[in-house]
């Protein structure tokens, strides 16, 4: 299933995902980087795989998103990483995706035909639409940005808005 891949606002390739790992609902397949790739997401994905401690903070920074083709964007709950080393330069890149909800894996990602996602007279949101979104959330929420956990809040004894 063709998918678009976004660091942040910016398209950083595409990808034709597979069924990696049905009972933990994940996703894989080889990853098309464009130029955007390598001027803003290589290096830091690069710095990430080569230390035994990889800092996730700056993984988490590059916002990863992944949209399939009919508009949908993927929740891995168990996050999206790109496998890119320096060492195999000749080798694909990899994207996996980890822990997508049971039901989106079976809806979607099991049919060959993708049905529309939004119905009218809804309309899908583009990336920059989710972005400024989340970020509107983080601030209603308190949250200072996306690479703090939105689950801090329930460590507050007090949260101060509805959501």
């Amino acid at each position: 299933m063709n998918s678009r891949i976004y660091s942040n606002k910016e398209l950083i390739g595409t990808d034709n995902l597979e069924v990696g790992d049905d009972s933990m609902g994940c996703l894989f397949g080889e990853f098309r980087p464009n130029e955007k790739y390598f001027q803003i997401a290589q290096n830091v994905i690069r710095e990430f795989w080569k230390t035994q401690k990889p800092d996730y903070s700056k993984l988490k920074s590059l916002r990863l998103n992944v949209q399939l083709d009919n508009q949908y964007f993927l929740y891995p709950a168990g996050g999206i990483t790109i496998e890119d080393s320096i060492e195999f330069p000749d080798e694909p890149l990899i994207i996996d995706l980890a822990g997508l909800d049971r039901i989106i894996f079976e809806e979607f990602i099991n049919k060959t035909e993708l049905p529309n996602f939004v119905e009218k007279p809804w309309n899908p949101l583009s990336i920059e639409e989710k972005i400024d979104l989340e970020n509107q959330l983080f601030i209603e929420m308190g949250i200072e940005s996306e690479t703090k956990s939105w689950l801090n809040i329930f460590k507050t004894k007090q949260i101060s808005h509805v959501l």
